[in-house]
């Protein structure tokens, strides 16, 4: 039996199938005071769908998207400054102005590090979860992402926290 393309979802709305058990939409979010797009990623179980705890996260962000978006803001800010040091000094950068790994003090420069990738609510997790995907100049192979559990922001870090 060949595999749904597409399927159109009470929650999440109309998602084409992307690879493995991933499926997506096109979604804009405003983040780092851009209007971004990026996509929506829902990991579906092929034998179980859609599990509760990926809806009640889904249900969670879209009330409360701008103090997520705001907090993620502060995580990924947070997060770099506790990295970029160590990141300069094995690459050997001085120059405090660097284009891929500079020395910042606000989220507005943190803009023009990452780029929103997309928000992945993923399968098989303990508690509402989600993460916000992004690419990065200082970490072009791992990417970016913050880690959302019931509601809290609990992890930054490369992408696999949440893939």
């Amino acid at each position: 039996m060949a595999k749904k393309k597409a399927m159109n979802d009470d929650i999440f709305g109309h998602l084409t199938h992307s690879a493995g058990d991933g499926w997506k939409r096109p979604i804009d979010l405003t983040i780092f005071d851009q209007l971004c797009t990026g996509y929506l990623i829902v990991q579906i179980d092929p034998n179980t769908g859609i599990e509760q705890n990926q809806i009640v996260a889904y249900k969670a962000f879209r009330e409360h998207t701008n103090d997520m978006i705001g907090a993620t803001e502060s995580a990924i800010l947070e997060y770099y400054q506790s990295i970029c040091g160590d990141y300069r000094d094995r690459r050997g950068i001085v120059n405090p102005k660097d284009d891929f790994i500079p020395i910042i003090g606000s989220i507005q420069d943190v803009s023009r590090l990452v780029k929103l990738e997309g928000i992945i609510f993923p399968y098989a997790r303990p508690r509402p979860t989600f993460g916000m995907l992004f690419k990065c100049t200082w970490e072009q192979e791992h990417g970016l992402a913050v880690k959302i559990e019931n509601g809290q922001t609990v992890d930054v870090g490369f992408q696999d926290i949440v893939l």
